[in-house]
């Protein structure tokens, strides 16, 4: 019941919906992410990392930067149905 918990709190904050909404339509970097939200860099982190702490988001090293996308189905990855059901 933890990680179900976990996944729900991952979802329970309005700066990281709009993060999991900005990477629906694919893969972003921390700067572009911090400059539609138009937030600091380091609340943009700490979001992203809860995130992926919850396997809301995942990211993928480039060089020096990061870039992060949304786990979705069709990618290797469950849906958010999915996994809350067999989280249950």
């Amino acid at each position: 019941m933890a990680s179900l918990e976990t996944y729900f709190k991952g979802l329970a904050d309005l700066t990281r919906l709009r993060i999991i909404n900005l990477l629906q339509a694919g893969e972003l970097c921390g700067a572009d992410i911090q400059l539609v939200l138009e937030s600091p860099q380091s609340n943009v982190s700490r979001h992203l990392t809860y995130l992926k702490r919850c396997n809301l988001v995942l990211d993928r090293r480039s060089g020096s930067s990061g870039r992060m996308q949304h786990l979705r189905t069709g990618r290797g990855c469950r849906s958010g149905e999915n996994r809350a059901g067999e989280l249950l």
